[in-house]
């Protein structure tokens, strides 16, 4: 069984909910509905001056009221209202252009014409959703909770389904008896004024987490349909359900890891759930990576495969997620082509990426940002310049840094002896070459928005000077063969160290690991950060 503990605060950004204003306004008035006359009587029925614009429909129950004398304040002569005298219920037959017909419930006194018919708000509803995540769950029922004439219940008179299109554009159906009575839609809500342009539309942050991770990565863990957030220190692995109102560590991995690189997610052996792959370095100073994956029916994480000669990396190409792989010398050094990993009949290296062998598998990317039938490379170098390339031919080098973290790895033991010597801070220059740094991930959604982060580091002309100031993850586009900012978040003081992106419902999800120092005494602290992005 897993445990979950609640271990972080909730901050909710005001923007998140003032999104959801006009849907919730229009359903609000609808619920309220105008009051009306009677404007004749027969024997077995009336007639009302309500119709559909009124709010209306066949099967609404209405309460008759007769009015009498005048209420006036008794030291202004302000006139208040009427009296009104409850007299029995009618229930909407059929609707017309200017009337309606009803049919009389019940009554203890006979009906008139101008007998005054209303509704007595709020009404008792249940609430559906249709291609939405948690957290906009979360964030249209909290508005709801505003309503004044409706209250979400377990015996509602009255049913609401929220639908998402892939344009983000959002309709509400009303139901009543099982029938449709009324249906709203909206035009992508979270739409920026600029035409064209992104905007951050929801960011949900974490409260200091005492570890200090150095990656993570997102996917749907024990196949409940929550993601789950996967985050890995040198040498454990905790998890995190992402609960939509915040954070909550739920399980952890226990494994026999000596020096974690970075975990993965993905589920190539397509039983429904996402494996964990883990990137590990033993103490014999070689690659043994290693496959997770949750057994309900054992109530633990299993491994799958062991001592996996790869480092993994997880790749977006236009919103199809692939493993990626690639072996590394005893000396730290890349060697071989990038490899993608598979499934069949077991987990093994499939097919080889062209054109890849001077690449390393941290840096890496694919996707077709240009629209023609060809998938673009992308790796970030040594310099942190993103390097874009087509059919093993260079077509854009940026001049602008992308994918600084301050983790790196290292292979050979007489190299990572050299750099916790006291000499290393002398021979700074010398020892550069042998750090192989996790460079930032790659993502291409299939709107052809490449994403990647910008660390600014305190100072770039030191090397292994791992420091920085300013982060900001971004979102950019080819064009005029150019990368073109469509996007990009808020600064983050010091550090985004990973990344990991999702494209649901025609918006982007990101949730970012930012790690700092808690201070002398409190020690190095991470925090997980929620976007959404239209």
């Amino acid at each position: 069984m897993k445990k979950i503990v609640t271990i972080f605060l909730l901050i909710l950004p005001v923007v998140a909910f003032a999104r959801f204003e006009p849907v919730i306004k229009d359903i609000d008035e609808f619920f309220a509905g105008k009051s009306g006359y009677i404007i004749e009587v027969t024997s077995g029925e009336v007639y009302t001056d309500l119709t559909a614009a009124d709010g209306a429909y066949p099967g609404k129950i209405y309460n008759v009221y007769r009015e009498s004398e005048v209420i006036k304040h008794p030291i202004t002569g302000e006139v208040l209202g009427k009296k009104k005298e409850k007299i029995g219920k009618i229930k909407i037959d059929k609707l017309f252009e200017k009337y309606s017909t009803a049919d009389i419930v019940s009554r203890e006194k006979p009906f008139k014409k101008a007998d005054l018919v209303m509704v007595n708000p709020p009404f008792d509803v249940s609430v559906t959703f249709v291609n939405f995540g948690q957290r906009l769950q979360l964030l249209l029922k909290q508005e709801m909770s505003g309503a004044k004439n409706i209250r979400i219940s377990e015996n509602p008179e009255y049913g609401i389904k929220f639908s998402q299109d892939k344009q983000g554009g959002i309709t509400a159906d009303i139901y009543a008896n099982q029938q449709e009575i009324r249906s709203f839609y909206y035009a992508d809500i979270a739409a920026t004024a600029e035409s064209g342009k992104s905007s951050t539309v929801d960011l949900l942050r974490s409260s200091p987490i005492d570890a200090e991770y150095k990656s993570i990565s997102v996917g749907n863990i024990y196949k409940d349909n929550f993601d789950y957030i996967v985050a890995a220190g040198d040498e454990q692995i905790d998890i995190y359900k992402f609960e939509a109102k915040g954070f909550a560590r739920a399980d952890e991995i226990k494994g026999d890891f000596d020096e974690i690189v970075s975990v993965e997610v993905a589920d190539l052996n397509k039983n429904g759930h996402d494996e964990i792959y883990v990137s590990n370095i033993s103490n014999t100073r070689s690659i043994k990576s290693m496959i997770f994956e949750y057994s309900a029916e054992e109530g633990r994480f299993k491994l799958l495969k062991s001592d996996i000669p790869f480092l993994f990396r997880t790749g977006l190409v236009n919103d199809e997620k692939k493993i990626f792989c690639q072996r590394v010398s005893y000396k730290g050094e890349y060697y071989g082509n990038i490899y993608e990993y598979a499934f069949d009949a077991g987990f093994h290296r499939g097919e080889s990426i062209p054109n890849t062998s001077e690449f390393g598998v941290f840096g890496f990317g694919m996707g077709n940002i240009d629209g023609d039938e060809k998938l673009e490379q992308f790796y970030v170098d040594d310099d942190y310049n993103l390097e874009i390339y087509e059919s093993g031919k260079k077509i854009y080098e940026s001049n602008v840094r992308f994918g600084d973290t301050p983790n790196y790895f290292v292979i050979s033991e007489e190299i990572k002896q050299k750099l916790s010597s006291e000499d290393y801070a002398d021979k700074p220059f010398e020892l550069a070459k042998y750090k192989n740094y996790l460079k930032g991930r790659v993502f291409v959604t299939k709107d052809k928005v490449l994403y990647m982060i910008k660390n600014k580091p305190f100072a770039s002309f030191l090397p292994n000077f791992d420091k920085f100031t300013d982060s900001q993850f971004g979102g950019y586009k080819w064009e005029g063969n150019m990368l073109r900012r469509v996007w990009e978040s808020d600064v983050f003081k010091p550090v985004i160290v990973d990344y990991y992106l999702q494209e649901r419902f025609g918006k982007v999800y990101v949730f970012l690991l930012r790690t700092y120092s808690g201070g002398l005494f409190d020690g190095e602290k991470s925090e997980l950060i929620y976007m959404e992005i239209k």
